[in-house]
This record gives C-alpha cells, sequence and structure tokens, in this order.
C-alpha cells in the first residue's frame, strides 16, 4: 500500500507526487482511524515481562529493557501513579562530611592571596609616577594634544578606566612591571600565549619587548624552545688566481683601529693602522696603498659598514 511512497525515499530517485502517491496517502490516513491498527492501551495485556515475548513491533526502549532483563529473574509489579511518589528533600540529603583539601588545593588558595601587586598599589604609586598625567586624564578628559610621552597612553584612552583608584588593572608603574612578568612566567606558558594573556590584563608602552626579555632570559624556556631551522650553507667559491678577490674589515687593538685585507687565493693578510677612529677617507687611501703594490683586484667583499656604503667610497 505503501510502496509508492517508500519508492520516493530511494537514492537517486527524483520527486514525483501523482496520483499513485496521493492515492496511497489517503489509504494511509483511512487505515490508522481504524481500531485495526489504533487501539487502546489494555492492561490485562503485558508487553513486557519474564515469560512474555516482546512484539516486534514493540518500541526499541522496550526491546533493549527485555534483552538487558532476560539475565535475571524478576517480576514487575504496576504502582498507579498516586503511589508511586518521589523522594523529598532529607531523604537524599547527604549527612555533613568534613571535607579534607589537599596540600595541593591548599597551595593554591595561598598561592591567590599572595598576589604580587593589588590595585591600592597601582593608584599609591601613580600618584608618584612621571605619568601622572594619564592618572588625571583618565578621570576627566584626554586633550587633542598631548606631549610625547603621553601619545602611546592616549592612544589606548579607550580601554583605560577607573576602579578603585587604578586603571583597572591595565596600566602597571615601572615598580611593579618586572613582578607582574614573573607572576605570568611562573608557569612557563611559551613566549606567544604570554604576549596574549599579559595583553589580556596589563598594559604599557614596550609590553612586547619586555616579555620578549624575559622569555630569553629564562633558562627553563630556552632549554625546550624549538631548534631553529637549518641554514644551507653557501661557501665562496674558490678563487683561481692571487689578489682576484679580497675580504676587507677592520679589527681594533689597544684602543686604535687597523683595516685588514685578506687575498682569499693566498690568504695574504694585509694590516694598514688608521688611528683612533676608522673613517672613510682614511679605509680609501688604505686601499689605494694595497692596490698600487699589487693591483686591481676583480672583487671586494665586505661587511656593507659604513664606510664601504659611503658616496665618498663608491665614488672612489
Amino acid at each position: 500500500m505503501l510502496q509508492p511512497l517508500y519508492s520516493l525515499l530511494q537514492k537517486n530517485t527524483s520527486w514525483e507526487w501523482g496520483a499513485k502517491q496521493a492515492k496511497a496517502f489517503q489509504q494511509a490516513k483511512q487505515k490508522l482511524l481504524k481500531s485495526d491498527f489504533l487501539t487502546h492501551y489494555d492492561l490485562k495485556k503485558p508487553i513486557l515481562g519474564p515469560k512474555e515475548g516482546v512484539p516486534t513491533l514493540a518500541a526499541a526502549q522496550i526491546q533493549r529493557w527485555s534483552l538487558i532483563l532476560s539475565a535475571y529473574q524478576y517480576n514487575l509489579e504496576y504502582t498507579s501513579g498516586v503511589s508511586n511518589k518521589e523522594a523529598d528533600l532529607l531523604s537524599r540529603l547527604p549527612i555533613p562530611v568534613k571535607v579534607v583539601y589537599p596540600n595541593e588545593l591548599n597551595y593554591a588558595i595561598d598561592r591567590c592571596e599572595q598576589l604580587p601587586v593589588t590595585a591600592q598599589d597601582i593608584a599609591k604609586e601613580l600618584q608618584r609616577d612621571s605619568i601622572r598625567q594619564v592618572y588625571e586624564y583618565t578621570l576627566r578628559v584626554w586633550k587633542p594634544n598631548v606631549s610625547t610621552q603621553l601619545l602611546p597612553y592616549a592612544r589606548q584612552a579607550d580601554e583605560l578606566t577607573m576602579k578603585t583608584g587604578a586603571y583597572c588593572g591595565k596600566i602597571i608603574p615601572p615598580k611593579f612591571r618586572d613582578a607582574v612578568l614573573q607572576e605570568i612566567h611562573e608557569g612557563h606558558i611559551g613566549l606567544c600565549r604570554m604576549k596574549s594573556l599579559t595583553r589580556s590584563f596589563v598594559w604599557w608602552t614596550r609590553l612586547d619587548q619586555d616579555v620578549e626579555e624575559v622569555v630569553k632570559t629564562c633558562a627553563a624556556c630556552q632549554s625546550i624552545r624549538n631548534k631553529p631551522a637549518d641554514v644551507m650553507s653557501h661557501p665562496w667559491i674558490y678563487p683561481d688566481a692571487p689578489w682576484t678577490r679580497l675580504h676587507v674589515d677592520f679589527a681594533e687593538f689597544k684602543e686604535k683601529q687597523y683595516r685588514v685585507v685578506i687575498d682569499a687565493f693566498t690568504k695574504w693578510p694585509e694590516v694598514h693602522e688608521l688611528g683612533i677612529h676608522a673613517t672613510t677617507t682614511q679605509t680609501v687611501e688604505a686601499l689605494r696603498r694595497s692596490f698600487s703594490c699589487h693591483g686591481i683586484p676583480q672583487r671586494l667583499v665586505s661587511d656593507n659598514g659604513p664606510q664601504f656604503v659611503a658616496r665618498e667610497f663608491q665614488d672612489s
């Protein structure tokens, strides 16, 4: 009877509601209204019991109950809703038991009470700090034009609010910054996580740089940090003849500067004293003396120091 409707549920079947589907739908509605399909519940016809089989059309929950109870010997007894009263509060209220907290929990509670800085300490220190004007501007209103020192704070003006005389734990005076950073870093949570956590609660100028310095100077964090990526080495090609490629740099000895030139082919060194300071003019003159003796090389390699990138050196 329902085959025209069930066929619409099959995969790769296009939807089509025709006369057959409409007829099957109406027949199903008429069948459901008759007593052959629906009937009133009868207490004399048990559905679940130790001696009765479970009907094939029983609900899935009834079938699961029957399967679980089949391993036991049991009897079912019907109790009316009036007699089936719920348990009151006193019957389920537990007896008072003395709770003994572990030492770890006591330590955590003690740590919470030992804060590195309080709101009162921040408010008191801000009154004496050099950025006291930030306190006054936040309390009243920020001016359009502020000094260069207060400009970073003016950019954060929308996030600065007053609470118990402090900046709601946001701005920390320099006196307490190290203590706050050490408290946040105590768990060694890593650079990125520490930055995110610190920005959520405190702020001051150069906050990210201070956080990076704390992590860099922590021996425990440095011991477990990721190994830097391997860099492919690019060795210099060995020259074909002497004095074709020279490497030049400066060296200091006994408060005097020396220009050092090394020939890549013969490893021949040439050293010229330049005096207390190595200027571009002195560098050019020292190289001219070397070139006048051995000739002009094909390539001169340096570290791009200020003497080598100056216009005077490029034009000479």
